[in-house]
């Protein structure tokens, strides 16, 4: 289940926080069941922004940056040049959804690294319906979190090739083992990662030793130890398998 973080921002002219309210209420209740809005998350799977205007919504933001958490923006007309908003920086992989075909423009105009896309207001036109909105919200979402998710990829991959190393098992070892550690931080390690990660290190052939050195180079000896006793308790992982010696785990843990 997909946990969303529903975001209002205290729009200050009385119309427009009348529009969002309506809007965000709207899209709580069109949902379908799967659905999990939460008012109160401190890490959800993503977060859907509305509105701009105030300080709290931009420390939102901030804290979703550096814990990695993607989230959707819909403006709701907040960006517009007549408006005094200063104009943040979104991640390349943040999607903006503009609520007319002007703003579709000129948001595209202003955050060409960005994807926009245009989903009709229903509180403001009877073109769609709120059932309407919050399918396309859904798709919204999806692609969020898939273009996320690559960001996140790619970033580790970087990381790791940096190291200039030639065996593809050692690579890949710890390209999982980074990824583990980003959901850790995320407060959502899933099942199916570990379950890759410990399948991974039993099949594959690497030297053991030259592992270690990697994962000092990227001072990752001491969580790569707990990881392995992690991966034993909760996954298929045993000690014959292990490239170092294993320490009691005392951060990872599942959701």
């Amino acid at each position: 289940m997909d946990k969303i973080l529903l975001h209002l921002a205290s729009l200050q002219a009385i119309q427009e926080r009348t529009i969002a309210e309506t809007l965000v209420q709207g899209l709580r209740d069109a949902q379908p069941a799967d659905v999990d809005y939460q008012t109160s998350n401190p890490y959800p799977d993503l977060i859907h922004i509305v509105g701009l205007s105030d300080r709290a919504t931009q420390q939102l933001m901030s804290r979703a940056g550096r814990l990695r958490i993607p989230y959707v923006v819909t403006p709701l007309s907040s960006l517009q040049p007549w408006t005094h908003t200063r104009r943040p920086h979104f991640p390349p992989a943040t999607i903006l959804v503009a609520s007319s075909q002007l703003e579709h423009e000129q948001l595209a105009k202003l955050y060409p690294q960005n994807t926009v896309h245009l989903v009709g207001n229903p509180v403001v036109s009877a073109a769609i319906t709120f059932d309407d909105y919050a399918r396309r919200m859904q798709e919204v979402y999806a692609e969020a979190l898939a273009s996320h998710d690559t960001a996140v990829r790619d970033d580790i991959a970087q990381h790791v090739g940096k190291l200039g190393e030639e065996d593809a098992a050692i690579c890949d070892i710890l390209r999982q083992a980074l990824y583990v550690g980003y959901e850790h931080r995320r407060h959502h390690i899933q099942q199916t990662t570990l379950d890759r990660l410990a399948a991974t290190m039993t099949a594959a052939n690497y030297d053991e030793a030259l592992m270690a050195d990697r994962l000092e180079e990227l001072q990752l000896t001491s969580s790569f130890a707990q990881l392995e006793t992690f991966l034993a308790d909760h996954s298929t992982l045993t000690e014959g398998f292990m490239p170092i010696e294993a320490h009691p785990n005392k951060n990872f843990t599942l959701p």
